[in-house]
């Protein structure tokens, strides 16, 4: 369905949702209107992302990422290749999954096939420092703060390694837009940020607005 203003007159959707389960919905809004907000909680504190908490703190991903990823609109087939291998997970034995990752940051691991050096260049350098980043962990701390990658999420990865690079999760999101061809429009945050409450706010006048342009019709009708 091509996007109309008037199947949106009045602003921006505002979606309070968790991650997996309405990502089935997402691409369906996006054809909708590109004016979409998409809240979400940082309260995901399973598999991998569970991990990245334990050892380098900040934001739990998961959700925002599996949110991300599906908001993705490839424009070609290197991006579409980028898009799938971050949706990979590591295998769920440790050892095996160590030595892929070591493949995935060396850029030498087969999924990396179809992905363009210049978009290589950008995926790769987030693993790369996010990898940076565990090491430094784990020299710093004790056997504890060993990183287990089993299972472990690539789109995870790269996130987390965007996050702790660019000094915010607001500022990877940015990125991914950019290089995602995700549209501009549309924005992903989690929900104790200060611009969830300003959008959330917006929203709702934005809401009374409709109400009572609706009422005013029918009461013209009347």
């Amino acid at each position: 369905m091509a996007y109309q203003e008037e199947q949106c007159p009045h602003g921006r959707l505002c979606i309070f949702s968790g991650g997996t389960a309405f990502n089935s919905v997402a691409p369906f809004l996006a054809r909708l209107t590109p004016k979409v907000s998409y809240i979400l909680p940082v309260s995901d504190d399973g598999g991998s992302t569970a991990e990245v908490l334990r050892v380098l703190g900040g934001p739990a991903i998961g959700d925002i990422r599996s949110r991300l990823l599906r908001l993705a609109s490839p424009k070609d087939a290197s991006t579409d290749a980028a898009v799938r291998l971050l949706h990979h997970r590591l295998l769920n034995n440790e050892a095996e999954a160590y030595i892929q990752w070591k493949l995935v940051v060396a850029g030498t691991d087969p999924l990396w096939n179809g992905v363009t050096p210049e978009f290589r260049g950008i995926v790769l350098g987030f693993l790369q420092h996010f990898d940076v980043c565990v090491k430094r962990v784990v020299v710093d701390g004790d056997a504890e703060s060993h990183f287990r990658f089993c299972g472990g999420s690539l789109g995870n990865f790269f996130f987390s390694g965007a996050r702790m690079f660019c000094g915010s999760l607001q500022s990877a999101v940015t990125l991914w837009k950019l290089i995602s061809n995700m549209p501009t429009l549309t924005e992903v945050c989690k929900n104790k940020s200060l611009q969830c409450a300003r959008l959330f706010s917006s929203t709702v006048r934005e809401i009374f607005i409709s109400i009572w342009c609706l009422s005013a019709r029918l009461r013209r009708r009347v």
